[in-house]
């Protein structure tokens, strides 16, 4: 968690969040959160301020102490206090969400290639009355024919073209 004045310098902070850049807390109180924004940002955030950038959530990149740039995950909001403005956030290091996120697009992305590619039909239907399908794997258009989004929006469509020796089944 941070506390800013509204020229963004660091009032407080917790351990955590010193943690995540690699400082002490002692080392970041007093000084210009503008040493947490990798170079190319900084110009820009002493030309313009804080104040109309830190509202709401958002997702932008840090440095670390030892030059690393992290992404981020930001929380700011203005609170008004007896001393005037400041800024209060929570902040966090968000670089093993994106690790797991990139892991599981190309899993993702594997998983689709291999239904997409099976000489098999999948499908997932809940047994209920009617049973209702509700996936079908998108190569049944290759397969038999059938546009796999009908399929899934007419509940009706497995009674209508099973056949019949599968039925009693």
């Amino acid at each position: 968690m941070f506390v800013l004045d509204p020229e963004g310098t660091i009032l407080a902070l917790n351990t955590k969040a010193a943690k995540i850049f690699g400082y002490s807390r002692q080392e970041l109180e007093g000084r210009s959160v503008a040493v947490l924004l990798p170079p190319r940002y900084r110009n820009k955030y002493l030309k313009t301020g804080l104040m109309p950038k830190m509202q709401g959530n958002r997702v932008c990149m840090g440095v670390c102490k030892d030059g690393r740039e992290i992404p981020l995950g930001v929380s700011f909001a203005e609170c008004k206090t007896e001393t005037g403005p400041k800024i209060a956030g929570t902040i966090a290091d968000i670089s093993q969400r994106r690790q797991l996120l990139a892991k599981y697009r190309k899993l993702a992305a594997r998983f689709k290639l291999l239904l997409e590619t099976s000489p098999t039909i999948l499908y997932a239907i809940r047994m209920s009355e009617p049973p209702i399908c509700t996936y079908v794997s998108d190569n049944i258009q290759r397969l038999l024919g059938y546009d796999g989004q009908k399929i899934l929006k007419d509940p009706k469509f497995w009674q209508q073209n099973l056949h019949p020796e599968d039925r009693r089944r």
